[in-house]
């Protein structure tokens, strides 16, 4: 690059190859064009890195990078190591950013010195890129800070987020003590030391897809929520509200699973996205009760 990029935008990939095209693409044709796009390898065993080398090649922004699969908190505290700027955009490999995100967050955080991270509403979709519903309803630092105590759901979505590389180390960047949750780890970490923001409106196509680790890790994922949380509210002594999380963590059918995507569409009015849903739920569990109703209201369109 010419010139001194003004954001980094790190993105690690881990066998993302049918879904990484379009991500990169989403990046490169940003209308903010001065950044640095470091893309990181994570010892896949598919086609990504061969995707990732023709794109390097077509495009001297990206710097990419390849090891041995060593996981994602090690992958993210790496590329925070190699990133040149102190603005630093995250995005993932099956996640489309809508063409004006970076423009609006670098200017954002440039007149907002006390705001640490900014992340955005997303719209959700599926594996076809179908959209489901518009997500996000927390948006400014209190909101946030008592939404994430109080359930650790997902109210910052990760590769929505710039936030500042010197606050990042100086919190200890990412923990290894919780790799399927790091984002929240961080986050928690964060309201110590500024503040932290949602954009509004959706800048990022978030994608939905049974290979997600929330999906193929959950129940794992959610007994560190508990865990972290537990700590997380013992320190902040603002915190007065009981815990929500459920005593018992339990796990969730693949019908469950469609029957919540089937009401997001239905509640966004994404009727094909709620058809096709219905129809993956009966397929899954045709005798299931839950899936009457869910068929009564996708029928009649509400």
């Amino acid at each position: 690059m010419k010139t001194k990029p003004e954001l980094s935008v790190i993105m690690p990939v881990y066998n993302g190859d049918r879904y990484l095209r379009e991500a990169i693409d989403s990046v490169l044709n940003q209308s903010f064009k001065n950044f640095e796009f470091l893309i990181f390898d994570d010892g896949s065993t598919d086609n990504s890195l061969r995707i990732i080398k023709s794109y390097a090649e077509a495009d001297n922004r990206i710097r990419y990078f390849t090891r041995e699969n060593r996981g994602i908190v090690d992958t993210l505290n790496e590329c925070l190591d190699l990133a040149q700027c102190e603005l630093i955009a995250r995005m993932d490999a099956d996640d489309i950013c809508l063409q004006d995100r970076f423009q609006i967050q670098v200017d954002y955080l440039n007149s907002n010195p006390d705001v640490v991270l900014l992340g955005s509403k997303v719209i959700i979709i599926d594996e076809d890129g179908d959209e489901i519903t518009p997500m996000g309803k927390y948006f400014d630092n209190d909101a946030l800070n008592r939404a994430l105590l109080s359930d650790g759901g997902q109210h910052i979505y990760h590769p929505t987020v710039i936030y500042r590389k010197s606050i990042i180390k100086k919190v200890g960047g990412y923990n290894n003590a919780y790799p399927n949750i790091e984002d929240l780890e961080l986050f928690l970490k964060l309201f110590s030391v500024g503040k932290l923001e949602n954009w509004s409106k959706p800048l990022l196509k978030y994608r939905e897809h049974l290979g997600k680790i929330g999906h193929t890790k959950r129940l794992l994922q959610q007994q560190q929520v508990i865990d972290l949380l537990n700590k997380a509210r013992v320190k902040n002594v603002d915190y007065t509200k009981q815990t929500t999380a459920p005593e018992t963590v339990k796990s969730q059918s693949l019908a469950k699973k469609y029957q919540t995507w089937a009401w997001w569409a239905l509640k966004a009015g994404n009727k094909n996205s709620a058809r096709k849903y219905l129809k993956k739920s009966l397929f899954a569990s045709p005798l299931s009760v839950s899936n009457l109703r869910l068929a009564m209201c996708v029928f009649r369109g509400h």
